[in-house]
């Protein structure tokens, strides 16, 4: 088996968010960040044959890596052979499944239906982290202005703090009324691409979580403050 380059930049992002991972035979990779805010999901081309954990991810992704030839990947249930050509081989072992926590920050329970939905393009989503970054902005929020709905990414607790303003121009669904809440710009790491976000109600209806479904089956769920 070869990791098609869209399963490798996937795994690259999990790695942002967790260097551990479990595997689960089959098609679809998933990951909980290390501090249970981010929940990702994707499908994938590949189809892994058994279940595996691994502890380090960035290290097995240097090992994917490790020469320029693109290596074949062979999975056991102990471990994964990386070969390369020439007669180059890595096995690397697999983790103790039990080291690994992954939690489901939903434990299975089914989300509203959307109360806020709109479309944000690649560009769109690099020019709020970059602003983010260069600005030291840590906060992202949605205000309405008249008819139109604005991203601003700003310090919330600081009245005086510098602000970004995007524009929202491709809206989905519209809100009776606007939830408040607010994402970290921290927990903002995506794939690049475009994405549809969805602002969803918790099953109480007191919180609100952020989906950001890209436009292959790669999802993110983003808990707000």
């Amino acid at each position: 088996m070869k990791l098609s380059q869209r399963t490798l930049s996937i795994l690259k992002n999990y790695s942002l968010l967790n260097n551990s991972i479990k595997v689960k035979a089959g098609n679809v990779l998933e990951i909980t960040s290390s501090d249970e805010v981010i929940r990702s999901s994707a499908e994938v081309e590949e189809i892994f044959p058994v279940d595996f954990s691994i502890y380090k991810l960035n290290d097995f992704l240097q090992a994917c890596s490790l020469f320029k030839e693109e290596p074949d990947l062979k999975f056991d249930t102990r471990s994964v052979s990386i070969s390369y050509e020439r007669n180059r081989t890595i096995d690397y072992v697999y983790c103790n499944p039990n080291l690994i926590v992954q939690k489901n920050m939903f434990d299975g329970r089914v989300l509203s239906e959307p109360v806020f939905k709109f479309n944000i393009s690649a560009q769109q989503i690099q020019d709020l982290v970059r602003a983010a970054s260069n600005l030291g902005l840590e906060d992202l929020i949605i205000n309405k202005d008249n008819d139109t709905y604005d991203i601003v990414v700003t310090n919330i607790k600081t009245p005086s703090s510098n602000k970004f303003v995007l524009k929202i121009d491709d809206v989905l669904v519209e809100p009776e009324s606007l939830p408040k809440f607010s994402i970290k710009c921290e927990n903002i790491k995506l794939v690049p691409g475009n994405y549809a976000v969805s602002l969803i109600l918790n099953e109480k209806k007191t919180k609100v979580v952020s989906l950001f479904k890209h436009e292959t089956e790669l999802f993110y769920y983003i808990l707000t403050q």
